[in-house]
This record gives structure tokens, sequence and C-alpha cells, in this order.
């Protein structure tokens, strides 16, 4: 066993983004199942995600064990061998975690925006995002054949080049990233909201920027141990930025959803916002003509929908259908964000 302060600190940094990211979903969970009471599968997606960084986390601590952070000259055969099989651990786990964390926050876009072009749009990208996933973990796990031969470098396998797929897997992560950050913005522009709500919402979208930085940081520190000669002592870096990459993805995606929450905290922060605002962002994301009679949820809201439908306007008539279809939506975008 060969323990280094490289190592040590690598650890405890990966340890604490963990934690971050564990205090981060308790929160979005507690406010979907006890505040809002309207959990979605992104909830289960991305508690799967967490237990897949977890595992990653105890992978990159158990490499400290033998030889993370440590000059490869210090490392013996064993370590080494120790050493790559949790590598190869925290590789697939890497991609699987960050790739359900994506998954999860386009499910979360599709049942957020009631738009039909940009909920297909975000279904079907979710549905291939799905698929690179699972294409990059089984890929990552059988980097060679036999299996086995990933951390016993033994001869006669056959084994595809890890550096070079380790690239490629973070250039597309960063285009993803980009996508992801930018699919939402047309949106919000489009909303029928007061300046300061729209830029904080855009704010809240755009923290997902934070996560491309991070994916762009690993890319150079990828690129500089693929030219590395001590290899065990550079790869400390690349997997603590490994970790907070999964991590700050992951407590990005639950920002989105702790405003229900905040607001039980803190009771005066939907006063703050004045009487409008909920109904204002309904009538956004509903995309709700302007001059149209609001939707307030009140039993006397039927009333509003039969005098509504004595409109000649064809967009008044397109509402009336809206309100009906979209009534449980509006019930969850209510208490939601």
């Amino acid at each position: 066993m060969i323990v280094n302060d490289r190592g040590v600190q690598a650890a405890r940094w990966a340890s604490a983004f963990t934690a971050l990211g564990f205090i981060g979903l308790v929160l979005r969970l507690w406010t979907r199942f006890t505040i809002i009471k309207s959990p979605g599968w992104e909830d289960l997606v991305l508690i799967i995600a967490w237990g897949a960084g977890t595992v990653m986390t105890i992978a990159v601590g158990l490499q400290t064990r033998h030889g993370l952070g440590a000059h490869v000259q210090d490392i013996d055969g064993r370590d080494t061998e120790m050493m790559l099989f949790y590598l190869y651990l925290s590789i697939i786990t890497y991609c699987a975690s960050l790739g359900l964390v994506k998954v999860a926050i386009l499910m979360m876009y599709r049942r957020l925006f009631t738009m039909r072009k940009l909920g297909t749009f975000c279904r079907y990208l979710a549905f291939v995002l799905f698929l690179y996933t699972a294409v990059n973990v089984g890929g990552s796990t059988f980097t060679c054949i036999p299996i086995r031969a990933s951390w016993t470098r033994e001869p006669g396998a056959r084994c595809v080049s890890n550096t070079q797929s380790w690239l490629i897997t973070a250039v597309t992560n960063i285009i993803l990233d980009l996508v992801i950050v930018i699919l939402p913005m047309p949106m919000v522009r489009r909303m029928n909201l007061p300046a300061r709500e729209k830029l904080l919402l855009a704010g809240i979208f755009a923290l997902g920027g934070v996560v491309t930085i991070v994916s762009i940081i690993r890319l150079d520190s990828l690129m500089i141990m693929a030219r590395s000669s001590d290899p065990t002592y550079d790869n400390a870096t690349v997997a603590v930025i490994s970790v907070v990459e999964v991590q700050v993805a992951l407590i990005c995606s639950c920002l989105a959803t702790l405003r229900p929450l905040l607001s039980k905290c803190v009771p005066g922060l939907d006063s703050r916002h004045g009487a409008g605002s909920h109904s204002q962002w309904d009538r956004s994301i509903l995309s709700v003509p302007e001059g149209a009679p609001a939707f307030t949820g009140r039993s006397d809201d039927e009333e509003t929908l039969r005098s509504a439908s004595t409109y000649t306007n064809p967009g008044m008539k397109v509402l009336v259908g809206a309100y009906r279809k979209e009534e449980r939506l509006f019930r969850w975008s209510q208490r939601n964000i």
C-alpha cells in the first residue's frame, strides 16, 4: 500500500464534492416528495447518477491506497495492477453518472416547457444521450479483450487506446454541456416575466456553464496526462476534476428545483416577487397570449373558460384548449421554480 500527500488531497477533494452532491440531491428530493409532492422520473435518474458517482469517488479513494499521486517509479507491480483496476472502475462510473445527469436535465426541460417543438427535441435528445451513455459505458467496459487485461496488461490482449477514447469523450461532453445550457434560453426570452425574474431564471439554467468550464479544465488535464512520463502522479488531478465535474453537474440539476424549499424557509420570498409573479410564470410556461384571462386554479375558473370560449379571436380559442390540456402542468408549475 502506497499513500502519499498528493493522493490523500485528491481523495479529500473528491469526498467533499460528493458530499455536496448528496446534500443537493437530498434537498431536491425533499422538495419534490415532501413540499410540492410532485416527484418525476428524472429524480430516480438522478439518484442512480449519484450512486454511480459515489462508486466513482470510492474508486478514486482506493486508487490513492495503491499509488495515485505517487511517482511511477515508486510503485510496484501489484499496486500498479490494483490502481489500474480501480481506475477502470472509476472510468465506467464516470461515464454512467455524467451521462445520466444530462439525461435527467433534459427530462426536466421536457416536463417544464410545453412548447411542442422544444419538448419533442428534448425527448429525442434525451433518448440519444441515453444511448450515447450506454455506448460509452459499454465501450469503457470492453476496452480490452479479455476484460481483465484493462488492469493486468497481460500480453496477447486486444485493447483500444484509452487516451484517445478519453479525449473523444471529453470533447463530446463539452459540446453536450453547451447544448444543454443554450437549449432553454430562447424559451426563457419569450416568457412574459419581469426582466428581473427572467434574468434570474436564465441564470439558474446558465449554471450549467460551470460544468462546461470544469469539462474544459478536465480536457486540458487529460491532454497533459496523455503526454506525461509520470501518469500515476498526473492522474491525481484528472481524478479530482472528473469527480468535481460529475458532482457540479448534479448540484446544478438540483438547484433549479429548490425555489419551493427557499420559499418555505424564507416566507417573504414570494411576496418580494409580487402577487402576480406566479400567474406571470404560468402564463409564460403555457405560452398564453397577452390579454388572456388568468387561470388561477380556483373553482370560478370554469366561468373564465366559458367566457373565453365566446371570443372570436383564434388565439383565444386556442387558449381554452390550452387551459384544459395543461391544467395538470399548471398545478405542477404553480409549486415549482
